[in-house]
């Protein structure tokens, strides 16, 4: 599986998922407006963690500031998974985040990159 490329689709698609008519998204832990092409793609718990890696309610748009030198900035991102799914999405991610998840897992590459690819 090309892992690099299925990085690439989900990011789009995370990024682009929430954009406004303008392409505009805002950074979950900052609130920073930027066009989503210049967003990241935050993971909570990091994405080394294949059972979270690509985990719909783990992986939200942050700005470079917030994602790359604030290390995620944390303390907000957790203060905003909790307000937009309840205080139970912290547990539910770090227990999914020690699951055992094989690369392989999936249908086919094709199936994961088709899935998050327009």
């Amino acid at each position: 599986m090309n892992l690099d490329k299925l990085d690439k689709a989900f990011s789009n698609f995370i990024r682009s998922e929430g954009a406004d008519d303008n392409g505009m998204v805002r950074c979950c832990t900052c609130g920073h407006p930027s066009p989503w092409q210049y967003m990241d793609n935050g993971h909570f718990i990091p994405r080394g963690n294949l059972g979270t890696r690509y985990h719909l309610k783990n992986c939200h748009v942050q700005c470079v500031p917030c994602n790359r030198n604030l290390s995620g900035n944390l303390k907000k991102y957790k203060e905003f998974l909790i307000q937009k799914y309840g205080p139970e999405i912290i547990e539910e991610l770090e227990q999914e985040s020690r699951k055992d998840v094989k690369l392989y897992s999936a249908p086919s590459p094709s199936y994961s990159l088709a899935r998050y690819s327009s």
